[in-house]
């Protein structure tokens, strides 16, 4: 058991929730508010260009709200074992002042990608169930979009939860073993293919999205919160040292 897992133990455990919160649910919940509340104030930015983008957005997490709870539905149990389960793993999402912002115009073109090379890595990694593999491989995927930081938001968002919910298994797995609770691996494991399996959708959404941030207008990378900064991995420097959300 290595300090830096204790560590984080401690502070979960010490982290304050509400029994039985529906914190997948919550998640989706709180983006969709956010995505209708700037879908109107980026339509005024972009002169309507953006709107098309953020219903398909949010048309796909309304969609996600039923099998959302289904998952939080089976968290509850360790809720009542005092283990937040999917609480620390989904970041909450906060509204950013986006009314006044249009930056310089980008030079750059978005990193051409055939279909993500790197989604047959990460999903036999997940399939591998090895929490090491999982990370070894988005990590690798967050360093090739982190060569275009201004671009791809949606595809990094995805993939740093993937990583994010790899560093959460040995934890969870602990806590659940000493409470006599079954291991949540499997259940885990579900979140993160599902993750996966959104990642062709937010492709397809940073496509469309890529010729309004060209011209300055960062839809979603704004108000996307970064997932990595609050990790202690040595292995994360380098992508903390960079500006990879593509804020300013």
């Amino acid at each position: 058991m290595t300090t830096r897992l204790l560590v984080s133990i401690l502070l979960i455990s010490l982290s304050p929730y509400a029994q039985s919160k529906a914190c997948f649910s919550d998640h989706l919940q709180q983006s969709i508010n956010i995505n209708q509340r700037n879908s109107k104030i980026y339509a005024k930015l972009t002169n309507g260009a953006s709107h098309s983008i953020l219903k398909k957005l949010i048309t796909g997490e309304k969609a996600s709200l039923k099998i959302a709870a289904s998952i939080d539905k089976k968290a509850a149990s360790y809720h009542e074992k005092n283990i937040d389960l999917f609480c620390q793993e989904f970041v909450d999402m906060h509204p950013s002042e986006i009314s006044r912002i249009k930056n310089h115009s980008i030079k750059e073109d978005p990193l051409k990608l055939e279909y993500f090379s790197f989604f047959p890595q990460i999903n036999r990694a997940i399939k591998s169930r090895d929490e090491r593999k999982i990370r070894q491989k988005t990590l690798e995927a967050l360093k090739e979009l982190n060569q275009s930081p201004k671009y791809h938001c949606f595809a990094r968002h995805i993939i740093e939860s993937i990583y994010r919910f790899a560093f959460y298994m040995p934890i969870r797995k602990k806590q659940s073993l000493e409470k006599g609770m079954k291991d949540p691996t499997k259940l885990m494991i579900r979140v993160m293919k599902l993750q996966l399996l959104a990642l062709p959708f937010a492709h397809h959404i940073d496509k469309q999205s890529a010729p309004i941030q060209k011209k300055g207008v960062p839809i979603l990378c704004q108000e996307l919160p970064n997932l990595i900064n609050d990790i202690d991995m040595e292995e994360l420097a380098d992508l903390k040292n960079g500006n990879h959300h593509g804020k300013n």
